[in-house]
């Protein structure tokens, strides 16, 4: 089985022209922002994709060409700083076709092109030419199937009016100082909490997030991703884009947790990428476990039958103090990264740590040896927040603190109805504080014929008839 790092960079691309171009008049000759310009047919669109990135495309049939060139290429995840010899050979074998590679010549350049049947994308031309200024890779192909004859002799006049003058780029708009807050940081503005965080900000060779998590990187590795600010997401790259890792930190919640993550957000990328093997209860494997931290990590080169060739998608699952849940996805092609930098991931990953900014709890707590979800309440919530889906009559609930006795109302002694507020007949059974709140347990049981109100701890509790259910409220002890 082999993995097409190709074939997702042509879906994207051509996924990108499809759904984002727009029906316009243009020029003969189109020039992106870096200075890379190419001939455009009437009522054809184009679309810039990177400063040297540009893609043309026949907005009736759905045939596109795309024309990378240097840094562009590192845009889209493609190694650079290679010849075009070794990516046409990486791609031949990929696509089938180890013996078919055409030299060409362009006036941008000399190199390569092999056609066929590119798995999981149809028929496509792929060229990669040398070129004075990088190499360029250029790829031709149909959103809708076979590429037509008129458009492979098209693409031809395309590609030999592919030009390059870094002259005509146009200059980086220089950003101005920050002003006082509201600070600017790139297109994003920070709140009070200072997000997102600047990279100036941050200490040397280490990426922060908002919640609280940050990692430690080493020498030969820079923030790719988030280099104007970063929130939530942010990556991490070495030796030009060959290896590549993205980080994303979320809160652990019922909807999005590690349980969640593994059946079905991970499911869904072992389809993607045909990992056949993958399975939530066993392709996992621990590799660190301490208090507060736990780092599990998915390699599919163990399980599947992989070549130096094919992209490798590494996923760690990283979980700390059971509030937040990090997912690192690591992207490198064997044959174009050093095991140096491979091995450097796991040491990366592993400086995963809550720093200062966090302030959050755990989401999850020990409840009979099972991991459970405490329920986060406001002072007036009533069991109905949180008792709906869940197949127990048991759940662990976190109340705030300072509220006031008036802040919800309550039916019933010792047993309240279901829409009493939680918080509130805590207060008024004595298993919390109003001024500290804290963790409760709370019981569902079956409703009563008549409730009975009563005053206690500050808190008037109401009498009520027939109900139909009804909670009991005590302190949680771990």
């Amino acid at each position: 089985m082999t993995h097409h790092w190709s074939r997702f960079l042509l879906i994207a691309l051509l996924a990108a022209l499809g759904l984002t171009a727009m029906a316009q008049d243009f020029p003969e000759t189109f020039t992106t922002s870096g200075g890379l310009s190419i001939g455009v047919p009437e009522g054809y669109e184009t679309q810039e994709l990177a400063p040297t990135g540009v893609g043309v495309l026949d907005p009736v049939n759905q045939e596109a060409i795309v024309v990378l060139l240097g840094e562009a290429l590192e845009t889209f995840g493609m190694p650079s700083g290679i010849d075009a010899k070794a990516i046409i050979d990486s791609l031949a074998i990929q696509a089938g076709f180890p013996d078919d590679e055409v030299p060409v010549s362009y006036a941008l350049g000399d190199g390569f092109t092999i056609s066929g049947e590119v798995p999981g994308v149809g028929p496509a031309d792929i060229t990669v030419l040398d070129t004075e200024f990088g190499v360029a890779v250029i790829f031709v192909a149909s959103q809708d199937g076979d590429v037509s004859g008129e458009f492979k002799a098209l693409a031809a006049s395309l590609i030999e009016s592919v030009t390059f003058d870094p002259s005509l780029a146009v200059p980086t708009e220089v950003v101005p100082e920050p002003t006082p807050v509201p600070t600017e940081v790139g297109d994003a503005v920070e709140d009070e909490d200072g997000c997102p965080i600047a990279v100036a900000d941050m200490p040397e060779g280490v990426l922060q997030f908002c919640l609280g998590a940050e990692v430690t990187y080493p020498e030969g590795w820079e923030i790719s991703f988030g280099e104007d600010g970063v929130d939530s997401v942010g990556s991490l790259s070495a030796d030009t884009f060959a290896v590549s890792l993205t980080l994303s930190v979320s809160e652990i919640s019922t909807f999005y947790n590690p349980s969640n993550y593994k059946t079905e957000s991970m499911q869904f990328l072992a389809d993607a990428f045909s990992y056949v093997n993958y399975d939530p209860e066993t392709s996992w494997t621990t590799v660190l476990e301490e208090e507060g931290r736990k780092i599990e990590v998915y390699d599919p080169a163990a399980e599947e039958e992989l070549t130096e060739n094919d992209l490798v998608q590494r996923q760690y699952l990283i979980t700390l103090n059971d509030d937040l849940i990090l997912t690192a996805s690591t992207s490198f092609i064997p044959a174009f990264a050093t095991e140096e930098r491979v091995a450097e991931i796991d040491t990366i990953v592993q400086s995963v740590a809550l720093n200062d900014r966090y302030t959050g709890a755990p989401a999850l707590i020990s409840l009979d040896g099972q991991p459970t979800f405490i329920n986060a309440l406001e002072c007036g919530s009533s069991s109905f927040n949180f008792n709906y889906t869940d197949e127990t009559d048991v759940y662990v609930v976190r109340c705030p603190a300072d509220c006031a006795a008036d802040s919800g109302t309550v039916w019933g002694t010792d047993l309240y109805t279901s829409d009493s507020s939680v918080c509130v007949a805590a207060i008024h059974s004595g298993a919390l504080t109003a001024s500290e709140g804290g963790l409760l347990l709370v019981t569902m049981s079956e409703g009563l014929e008549s409730y009975t109100g009563s005053t206690a701890n500050g808190v008037e509790s109401r009498d009520y008839g027939t109900w139909n259910e009804s909670f009991s409220v005590a302190p949680f002890e771990q």
